[in-house]
């Protein structure tokens, strides 16, 4: 993943489509037990395309409402003239898009600065803010935790380590500031810690 990102814009973007897919997959998979079928081979290919739609998105934008808008039509129309369609299975498929496969696609608006111009490292830095953050927060928390953060949704989550996975993300954001030097330093802490405390919040939502 982090060779492809340096590698090449359209390489990185195919496999994050890729990934995009089997997520999509196993959201189907997942869903299962709830006795909603689905035909996994078009419904992760709309995925995948979905997502590679995202490619020059800033600059086209008319064109990935356009996408959107169909793919909700042919779903739609699919249930409407299905037998066993029903809303709930609708539902559920359009959910899958927006859970699995739009976070991978507006990946585009982070490798692009103002001017349009590819900047690898600003994912590389969310990789960096996630890794360290998680890294700190599990060796912290196994060393010192006691105050757990919510027992019942994440037992081994603790208060000192969330501290500790934060003060990670800060280092990461002081280290990013100098290295890259257009990153000004409290842009940089108030990204980071913006990154790491959403992943937080995505643990426990």
């Amino acid at each position: 993943l982090i060779g492809s990102l340096f590698f090449f814009f359209f390489f990185f973007m195919l496999v994050l489509s890729v990934l995009a897919g089997i997520s999509l997959l196993e959201y189907a998979r997942m869903i299962e037990h709830l006795e909603i079928k689905i035909i996994c081979f078009s419904y992760v290919a709309a995925g995948i395309l979905l997502c590679l739609s995202f490619i020059n998105a800033r600059e086209n934008m008319e064109r990935l409402a356009f996408l959107l808008v169909l793919l909700v039509i042919v779903h739609v129309s699919m249930e409407v003239w299905t037998e066993k369609g029903n809303l709930k299975r609708l539902v559920y498929l359009l959910f899958g898009y927006l859970y699995a496969v739009i976070p991978f696609g507006m990946s585009t608006f982070v490798l692009r600065d103002a001017h349009g111009l590819y900047r690898p490292e600003m994912m590389l830095m969310m990789f960096a803010v996630i890794w360290t953050n998680d890294t700190c927060a599990y060796l912290v928390g196994m060393a010192i935790g006691k105050h757990k953060m919510c027992p019942r949704v994440s037992p081994k989550k603790s208060w000192e380590g969330f501290a500790g996975g934060m003060l990670g993300a800060l280092i990461i954001a002081v280290l990013i500031s100098f290295v890259f030097h257009y990153y000004p330093l409290m842009k940089a802490i108030v990204i980071c810690l913006s990154v790491a405390f959403a992943g937080v919040l995505g643990d426990l939502v």
